[in-house]
């Protein structure tokens, strides 16, 4: 296969420039190992008819401060609802203390959902995509031939495949990049060494939603939202992930525990988080229909080992040196952590896809 231009990496960032260019007169298709495109946008799907899909990964979108995005949702007409917040928070500083409600309906002050999830809008966008599209195919090597870069996929573990393309667009963590692929010649040593300083957002972290037959929390004056201080403390944040459909009541939380720690209790998790949320919610909460844990640190197509210590501000992202071509303006890198502003949000995922788009103009 021969193309112009060839994108790797199938999260919002790669399907919007895939978008851009596929609009022009060159022939571009896009790569991504997963089974899936979506990238860092993931989600489970209930079993009831309706098909309600629960974000395990990024939920949170914020129109009024996110231009790309807002105008991203307009123009596939998908509805937003604000983050639920009607009602009594609750904060557990120990262990052995009962949890304090306090009342702060500003707590997700601007911070709105999609109402079908944002694996909606992955779904709207790929609906729409002119582009050619292949999953499951993960990129080994990329060989710089002149006229041409040569790349090298692992597809359903069979004999590698090797792509043409003129031009290549690698929308991936940084951090990934410098770790799982082969450059011939290699790229400089101070763009792999800023690639291993760039930590992947959210990469060593741990998502959990527990689906329940109705939100019996709202019906005790709760917002559903807490906040866990303590040291042994399973979830740090807890949260309201029920959409207006009807059966869609959930919570979420974020782990506190470290990826390490979790690793240890890995068989413990479920239990531990049940635990937790009854502690919390009351006897109810200890019947889910269904809970969900993702590890985006065990996601080796997202995290490295070295994601697994995470950041103790949000890191400084949008480096101008990756934001650069090379091999004579054939190699391309992007996503969100190479965004000026936003950088590891979806924002900053759209705004690398412009500038890739731009360059590629030149």
């Amino acid at each position: 296969m021969t193309l112009d231009i060839a994108i790797v990496g199938g999260g919002i960032a790669g399907l919007s420039l895939a978008t851009a260019l596929a609009q022009t007169d060159r022939e571009v298709a896009i790569f991504d190992a997963r089974d899936y495109f979506g990238g860092r946008i993931c989600a489970f799907s209930s079993n009831e008819a309706e098909q309600i899909s629960f974000d395990l990964g990024p939920s949170w979108v914020w129109p009024e401060d996110q231009p790309l995005l807002a105008a991203l949702l307009r123009k596939h007409d998908l509805p937003t609802m604000e983050q639920p917040c009607e009602g009594a928070n609750l904060y557990q500083a120990s262990a052995n203390a009962a949890a304090q409600r306090f009342v702060d309906p500003s707590i997700y002050a601007g911070a709105y959902r999609l109402r079908d999830g944002l694996d909606a809008l992955v779904s709207a966008m790929l609906e729409t995509l002119p582009a050619a599209r292949h999953s499951k195919h993960r990129l080994l090597s990329l060989q710089n031939r002149d006229t041409h870069i040569a790349l090298e996929f692992e597809v359903n573990e069979s004999a590698p495949r090797t792509v043409l393309a003129k031009q290549v667009a690698l929308l991936l963590p940084p951090r990934l990049v410098a770790q799982s692929l082969q450059f011939d010649p290699a790229l400089s040593p101070r763009i792999l060494r800023l690639m291993r300083e760039t930590p992947t957002w959210m990469a060593g972290h741990a998502k959990v939603v527990a689906h329940y037959p109705t939100a019996f929390w709202r019906e005790q004056g709760l917002s559903g939202n807490a906040f866990c201080s303590y040291p042994e403390a399973t979830l740090g944040e807890i949260y309201d992930a029920s959409h207006s459909a009807i059966k869609s009541a959930a919570l979420a939380g974020f782990f506190a525990l470290s990826a390490a720690q979790r690793e240890r209790l890995r068989g413990e998790l479920e239990g531990r988080v049940i635990a937790q949320l009854t502690h919390l919610f009351g006897a109810p909460a200890a019947e889910p229909k269904r809970v969900v844990i993702k590890d985006w640190a065990r996601d080796t197509l997202t995290a490295t080992p070295q994601d697994w210590q995470i950041p103790a501000a949000h890191p400084v992202y949008g480096n101008r040196y990756l934001r650069l071509a090379h091999w004579e303006d054939k190699l391309y890198f992007g996503g969100s952590e190479t965004a000026q502003r936003f950088g590891g949000y979806l924002e900053g995922a759209l705004q690398s896809a412009q500038t890739v788009y731009r360059q590629m103009q030149l």
